[in-house]
């Protein structure tokens, strides 16, 4: 996966999910897979897959391994109602290590979604060609 070659990965991250669900391995290998379906520039398919573990945890939502796919996962679909009711969730969890986490992430998630309702960017930190005027 950080080699660049997540499209390798899928088939057994499939397999995991699938064969250890509601196990200890499910939610790992579930955002991996999540991840590599992003790189790959599928948000439906990585949406699909945080779906089918947040049906069996509604946690996995907002908080744990999973919740970070599946915002970027939402972010890539439009879907920005939705996201920031569950950044909002996240941020006001009462597990600190995790609510801390959650912030950082949801301002950088809420700082692309400002930038692409505008038409400047689309994903990732402005670019120097990106970057608006002042």
């Amino acid at each position: 996966m950080e080699a660049g070659n997540g499209a390798a990965a899928v088939a057994a991250l499939t397999k995991i999910v699938d064969d250890y669900r509601m196990l200890v391995w499910d939610k790992p290998a579930g955002r991996y897979l999540a991840l590599a379906h992003l790189a790959a520039g599928n948000a439906q398919k990585a949406l699909d897959v945080c779906q089918k573990i947040i049906a069996e945890d509604k946690s996995a939502a907002y908080s744990g391994e999973v919740a970070p796919a599946y915002w970027q996962a939402l972010l890539k679909l439009g879907k920005n109602d939705q996201l920031e009711g569950l950044l909002k969730k996240a941020t006001s969890s009462a597990d600190r290590p995790a609510s801390a986490a959650a912030f950082c992430s949801s301002w950088l998630l809420r700082s692309r979604m400002q930038f692409s309702s505008r038409g400047r960017m689309t994903s990732g930190a402005p670019t120097a060609s990106k970057r608006p005027a002042t």
